[in-house]
């Protein structure tokens, strides 16, 4: 029997088990070290070399069973979905958990020439994007989002081992727990060698996802209706993949709504900008529109535009931040705060169309604040003084 490297004393506690299982035939195991990764052990076992049209036989079945009751890991199966369908096939247990069965095969993807390696490279190009409808996601942390509030829009998730053999370990015990939680979640999962994640991506730290364009678009659609307290952020043609990336985490942190990208911004899907908001592009609907279409959807969803601009316009000189939030009562109701482009700011004719127009005193010698700095700024600013007025 293979040592499990369970501590004295704690044989059946999960959190203390260390899986390292040689694959055999039809069964293969996730492999960590201990147990800081216990959500693993829900997929302790999956089988591969399944034709996607049959099911489980018995033997499958009881070899399974004794994988399980040797290692103890606290459940016993009693039944086997006679679901086809991807995200639907799996495993009953006793403590109510689903085990996902996957297609995964045991060989690893070492050809960096491939066909697939190619066709997921491409997706680094908007070209490429465009033309397969598939967007890549890039990291553990961004992986890890997407997995959690969009499972059912990725296609794909590619997770680096150490060697072209098809026992290999997993890179890290990172790139491990995101192969169980994209087994968890129904994903096709694919192993592949250190040469061919770098042909794919640079920037994968171990672990890539391809997900489905439209698909996102259509889960991560606004609501119909604003509360009074809600703040949407919008930024005007928006250039900059960093910048884009850098305020939509800042929107996300500030608890807004969603984020509109207005007019000619650069494309949401690209990499970096995925790369840049650290997930929360997965937490919150983002929207893209053109500068008339805005300020209707403003007025239809009844909110207030508030212009974040330092100069303002002849006519209209814009109000200190401070001034404003000390007056919580004057920006009570629904807002959207927009945010210009990363060299011009707003036009005068845009800004002739807000409600309000928004400065952040600067009390340095500094001339003015990037578009990342001043978006976390001001909306967290508006989404404290919002909170604490309610309290």
């Amino acid at each position: 029997m293979p040592n499990t490297g369970r501590n004295k004393g704690s044989e059946a506690s999960i959190d203390t088990l260390r899986i390292a299982i040689e694959l055999r035939r039809n069964l293969d195991f996730v492999r960590t070290d201990r147990g800081k990764y216990a959500d693993l052990i829900l997929m302790l076992a999956y089988v591969q070399q399944c034709d996607d049209n049959q099911h489980y036989n018995e033997q499958r079945q009881r070899e399974l069973r004794q994988v399980v009751e040797r290692y103890q890991a606290g459940f016993v199966i009693l039944h086997f979905s006679e679901s086809k369908t991807r995200h639907e096939r799996g495993i009953r247990c006793g403590n109510g958990v689903r085990l996902t069965r996957m297609p995964i095969k045991s060989e690893v993807i070492a050809n960096t020439k491939s066909e697939r390696v190619h066709r997921v490279s491409e997706l680094a190009d908007r070209k490429g994007r465009k033309r397969s409808g598939r967007f890549m996601v890039e990291g553990p942390q961004s992986v890890r989002e997407l997995l959690t509030y969009h499972p059912g829009i990725v296609e794909d998730l590619y997770v680096e081992v150490e060697s072209a053999q098809p026992d290999a370990s997993f890179a890290t015990p990172v790139v491990a727990q995101m192969a169980g939680k994209a087994m968890q979640s129904g994903v096709y999962v694919h192993k592949v060698t250190h040469a061919v994640m770098h042909r794919m991506s640079a920037d994968a730290q171990g672990v890539l996802a391809v997900a489905d364009m439209q698909a996102f678009l259509d889960s991560s659609a606004a609501p119909d209706d604003f509360d009074e307290h809600a703040m949407v952020a919008a930024f005007w043609q928006v250039r900059d993949p960093g910048n884009a990336g850098t305020v939509i985490r800042s929107a996300d942190a500030a608890g807004c709504s969603a984020v509109v990208l207005v007019d000619d911004c650069v494309d949401v899907f690209n990499p970096k900008v995925i790369r840049s908001t650290a997930g929360s592009l997965f937490h919150l609907p983002i929207l893209a529109m053109g500068t008339d279409d805005f300020f209707a959807w403003c007025d239809t969803h009844e909110l207030a535009v508030y212009a974040a601009d330092v100069y303002g316009t002849d006519s209209r000189q814009p109000e200190s931040l401070t001034d404003v939030i000390a007056a919580p009562e004057t920006f009570a109701g629904a807002k959207a705060v927009l945010f210009g482009n990363e060299a011009r700011g707003l036009t005068k004719e845009v800004l002739e169309r807000t409600d309000r127009i928004v400065s952040i005193p600067l009390y340095g010698k500094a001339e003015s604040l990037n578009l990342g700095t001043s978006s976390a700024v001001m909306l967290l600013s508006l989404a404290m003084s919002s909170h604490v007025e309610r309290m």
